[in-house]
């Protein structure tokens, strides 16, 4: 069997075992979008912040005293608030060499190449912090010019590249980083 054989059935398997999961996890059959797209819509119960005790409620009062509400996603960790500890730190961790504006910019060029608006919004209220809310808009549009260095811009184009099919990243588009 050839090696592309083998990455083949390894991928299609893969695919059949995360299919399973998520017809497992999720509580509806998957909505219909268009003619070839499907969309899942996720249905977990959460602890509402006022029933919220021990580590959930130090979990959402966190959020609170930093966002002044408690996002979506933190809710999510309800169930296991020892992980949202743990994906914060992984955050961190990469956000803190690129420094706040780049970890922003290619957060919001990944997730608006990902098409998840939730997060594409969230990102994006962020870089409001460094670009008016037009530049923002040329930036998810794919515009090339305004204020990203050169730099930026090579990070960005990485981030929508890697978000839309990683596999199609070559040596010259990490080249272009350096």
């Amino acid at each position: 069997m050839l090696f592309s054989q083998i990455i083949d059935r390894a991928w299609s398997k893969l695919a059949r075992l995360t299919t399973d999961i998520l017809d497992n996890i999720y509580n509806e059959p998957p909505v219909r979008i268009g003619q070839d797209k499907e969309k899942r819509m996720a249905f977990i119960e959460t602890t509402p912040p006022a029933e919220a005790d021990g580590d959930v409620r130090e979990l959402y009062e966190r959020q609170q005293a930093h966002y002044g509400y408690v996002p979506n996603y933190a809710k999510v960790f309800c169930h296991r608030p020892e992980i949202m500890k743990l994906w914060s730190d992984l955050l961190s961790g990469i956000r803190r060499p690129l420094g706040k504006r780049r970890f922003e910019l290619v957060t919001v060029a990944a997730s608006h190449a990902l098409r998840s608006t939730y997060c594409s919004l969230a990102h994006g209220k962020a870089l409001t912090e460094f670009f008016s809310a037009d530049e923002i808009q040329a930036l998810v549009s794919g515009a090339e010019t305004g204020p990203l260095s050169p730099a930026e811009l090579a990070m960005v184009n990485l981030a929508r590249k890697v978000a839309r099919d990683a596999s199609s990243v070559t040596a010259g588009d990490v080249g272009a980083l350096k």
